[in-house]
């Protein structure tokens, strides 16, 4: 994958693996070194963007070459789905945002397969708490990566038939069970919009449950309805962020991104051009580093300087615009080289018949073709204090 233009490539919470310098061909644009750096990234995928920084200002980035390390992530999810007659009230909400989930898993091409976990008889479906145990799951693979079937299911779920007492802990416990992909990451996320009846609350269950998904490396996320207020938001929170998940509001419009930023782990190189601000001669150090909007540094700071061979003069190309004319016709000639300096001087030889019109800054310049055909050499001259190279451009008059 390329991209030119701006780095906004989202990676909120990189963390910067190698950076290392260098630079293609020497490349000089209006004066200034374009310079490549190399960066290999590993983290969670974010909202933020990056602008690179050479010694506390902006810098223009030319190009960006980026390429994945590794494969593209598994995660299995499990959706609990509370047994509360209130949760039916949020079906159209909860149906929304899991297609969401869904079309963002699938935009950024991760292998994935969600099981729910509810009170609905229906097929994919495990049903709570007819299957009580977490051990009895052993042989059940509810798992689907089927969009249409999970949201048929997750619709049937919240529109259940019943009034059990909510235990979502035991939900929790049951999910922790389920068979997870060994090398998937492992999500539970829970709709909830009422919390326990406190005398049917399990403390050992409870304190089991936070060692037991850590064990497993399962996150577990709750999405609760924050309009009612209770002593076990506590509970919930504590349970929820000691596993690496979240405790969101359930009426929260932007629901899963952070679900989706937590499945987004990825590791990549980069490779950036950047116009430097300095001139090749230059000889001191510089320090370059990726910032976000609020200028706080996202990776540890690289220092470099410009390659040695980068303070001798180098004449790159010498070009006649057209190299084909008629007598007497403008010619546009450029000399192109590197490092750009001030003291150096260029000399155009017209001796040959062609005519100096104008110059355009220092290397450039307007001449008119002599009145006889044939083909001519134009000699280009470029020095500096005791450094002076020699070249020419061929023009052929008709």
């Amino acid at each position: 994958m390329s991209k030119a233009a701006l780095l906004l490539i989202v990676c909120l919470g990189f963390t910067a693996l190698g950076f290392t310098g260098g630079y293609i061909k020497g490349i000089e644009l209006q004066g200034f070194p374009i310079i490549r750096f190399h960066m290999t990234l590993e983290g969670k995928i974010g909202d933020a963007a990056m602008t690179l920084y050479e010694d506390d200002r902006e810098v223009k980035i030319e190009y960006v070459e980026v390429k994945s390390l590794r494969e593209s992530p598994s995660a299995d999810i499990v959706f609990l789905i509370d047994n509360s007659r209130s949760i039916s009230g949020f079906e159209t909400l909860i149906r929304e945002k899991s297609s969401e989930l869904l079309q963002l898993l699938i935009q950024n091409k991760i292998d994935f397969t969600i099981a729910v976990i509810g009170f609905s008889d229906v097929i994919n479906t495990v049903s709570f708490p007819k299957t009580s145990a977490a051990s009895s799951l052993s042989h059940l693979n509810p798992f689907t990566s089927d969009p249409y079937l999970i949201l048929e299911t997750v619709s049937r779920a919240v529109l259940f038939n019943g009034n059990h007492p909510s235990k979502p802990f035991e939900m929790i416990a049951m999910a922790a069970g389920m068979p997870f992909r060994e090398k998937a990451t492992k999500m539970i996320i829970l709709f909830s919009d009422e919390c326990p009846v406190e005398s049917l609350i399990n403390p050992e269950l409870y304190r089991a449950l936070g060692p037991f998904l850590a064990e497993k490396k399962i996150s577990l996320s709750i999405f609760y309805d924050f309009h009612r207020q209770s002593f076990y938001w506590d509970y919930y929170k504590r349970l929820a962020e000691s596993s690496g998940g979240h405790f969101l509001d359930l009426n929260e419009s932007l629901l899963f991104l952070p679900v989706l930023a937590g499945l987004s782990e990825e590791k990549m190189e980069l490779w950036v051009w950047f116009r430097s601000q300095q001139t090749a001669f230059d000889t001191k150090v510089h320090r370059v580093q990726f910032k976000d909007r609020n200028k706080t540094p996202l990776f540890a700071p690289y220092d470099y300087r410009f390659p040695e061979e980068w303070t001798y003069l180098r004449l790159n190309t010498i070009t006649a615009t057209p190299f084909m004319v008629e007598r007497g016709a403008p010619v546009f000639v450029k000399v192109c080289y590197y490092p750009y300096s001030e003291d150096t001087r260029i000399v155009f030889d017209t001796g040959q018949g062609f005519t100096l019109v104008e110059r355009y800054e220092e290397a450039e310049a307007l001449l008119l073709a002599p009145d006889k055909p044939g083909s001519y050499r134009i000699p280009v001259t470029v020095s500096r204090g005791k450094e002076s190279l020699d070249g020419c451009v061929v023009v052929h008059v008709n």
